[in-house]
């Protein structure tokens, strides 16, 4: 009599949670980590400006232009005109504040010597007026 082998395989009694619970924490991980990057964007259409924004009467505004003359109050003065015509004006309005409008082909040096006459003059409240950018949006 020949006797037989048995091969004993045993099947799996019980499912191996070790590598799903690793999978699961390397997922949640992720999740945690990116959400913060994800940018919320909500699209919103402007309205769109039909009139320019009225002046302050309480503020001066320089103009530079392209060929370099300076116009103040409507009138072209030169550097040390215009020095003294701020000193005149800072003593009737002395919390205006200055505008310098300039060419965008004129040296940027020219725009910081109207800077340093304005702060000469006494003037603390000084703005760059710059074109509207077109919105490609």
């Amino acid at each position: 009599m020949s006797r037989r082998r048995y091969s004993m395989v045993s099947g799996i009694n019980e499912i191996i949670m070790t590598p799903l619970i690793d999978v699961t924490f390397l997922l949640l991980i992720v999740f945690v980590v990116t959400t913060p990057m994800l940018e919320y964007v909500v699209n919103v259409s402007p309205p769109k400006m039909t009139a320019d924004r009225p002046e302050d009467p309480d503020n001066i505004l320089i103009t530079i232009t392209n060929r370099g003359e300076i116009l103040l109050e409507r009138k072209t003065l030169t550097l040390a005109q215009v020095a003294m015509r701020l000193a005149e004006l800072k003593a009737g309005k002395p919390e205006a504040a200055v505008l310098i409008r300039a060419d965008a082909d004129r040296a940027y040096r020219e725009v910081i010597g109207m800077m340093r006459v304005v702060k000469a003059a006494g003037f603390t409240n000084l703005a760059l007026v710059t074109a509207p950018e077109d919105d490609e949006r």
